[in-house]
This record gives C-alpha cells, structure tokens and sequence, in this order.
C-alpha cells in the first residue's frame, strides 16, 4: 500500500495497466506529447498532480513522465530509458517535494528543478505547498525559463524579508554547485555550472 497524508486527486486519466507496468520499470510516460516534443516534465508521487496540471498550461507539445523509484529505472535497457526520457528535448524540469541535487542527472544542465533545499513546514499541504513555492505555476515558470540556468527553488517571501535566510540560501546554492561539480568530476564530464538566484 502506498500512502500519503494529503488529499490527492485520483489519475484516472492515466490508464491503471500503464502506472502498474510503468512502476514496475520505476519511471514511465504518464502523459504522451501529442504534437513535436518541447518539455518534459518528471515528477514523483504526489507531485506528479503539479506536472500535469503544468502540461496543460504548456500545450500539447509536453510529455510528463512519473517516476517513483530513479534505482529502478536507472537499471532499465538504455534503450527504454531513451524512450521514456529522449536526449533530444533537453527542456526538462523535475519536480519533488524535496532535495533537488538528485535530479541533475535527469533534466542536464539546461533543465531546472523545482523542489526544497531547507527545512519543512507545519501547516496543511496547500499551504505549505503555496509557501514553498511547489505549485503548478512554478513547474510553469520552471519549463519556460531560459535554459542552462541550475534552478534553486525557495520561498520568494523568506527571501525578501530575512536577509539571514538569504544568506543561507546562497550558501545551500554555492553547496549544490560544488557537489555538482564532483559528480561532473567523477563522470569525466566537462561543464559550466552557472545558478540564479532570484533575491
């Protein structure tokens, strides 16, 4: 049984027999492009409600893939991998309601992720969701922002207010690049890593 504390709406939209095979294979194509491919969109849980309340925003050119288990999918053919996330549309967002650092190696360097990098929150889920910035407006402003930026999202309000917040935001954010970078590294990749943050 998967569970959640928070009401979530029911995804009839998506046939039953494609989320129980596609979890089996821990990431599918929840929602299918029906013109040229622009964005894609991936989220996880019951997050996957905001990239699909996004893709109707964005137009019939997006694809939304739900992705419950990275360890899974990740052990996937290379060739299903590429069907469900294609290497020709690197306009990518990923959205969680948590750390973003482990969705780089899925969206690239030219997508974004919307998701928290600080402590929660105690107050009902549309609130907390509202405050942290997890909301379909977000997804939206994510998928169409230009692209090669590493997306650090946090509550626009806290930043405004407290310069103390701020400050430690950057440094979350100096933190995200540097442990990017050792992932590069690693990889024997080569790349320029450049954040925004918007005070």
């Amino acid at each position: 049984l998967a569970l959640t504390r928070q009401a979530l709406p029911t995804l009839n939209e998506i046939p039953a027999q494609t989320r129980r095979e596609g979890a089996l294979r821990g990431g599918y194509v929840a929602l299918r492009e029906t013109a040229p491919l622009t964005h894609i969109l991936i989220a996880t849980g019951s997050e996957l409600q905001l990239a699909l309340g996004a893709a109707k925003t964005l137009g019939a050119g997006v694809r939304v893939v739900s992705m419950p288990s990275t360890q899974i999918f990740d052990r996937q053919s290379a060739d299903y991998r590429e069907s469900v996330l294609p290497s020709s549309c690197r306009r990518r967002v990923a959205v969680e309601a948590g750390v973003t650092v482990g969705w780089y190696k899925y969206v690239g360097l030219d997508g974004r992720v919307v998701g928290i990098d600080r402590f929660g929150l105690s107050a009902p889920a549309p609130v907390v969701f509202k405050e942290l910035g997890l909301t379909v407006e977000a997804v939206v402003a994510a998928a169409l922002a230009g692209a090669g930026l590493i997306h650090l999202a946090f509550a626009p309000s806290h930043l405004e207010t407290s310069t103390s917040h701020g400050a430690f935001f950057v440094a979350v954010a100096w933190a995200q690049l540097v442990l990017a970078g050792l992932i590069l590294t690693r990889r024997g990749g080569r790349a320029t890593l450049l954040a925004a943050v918007a005070v």
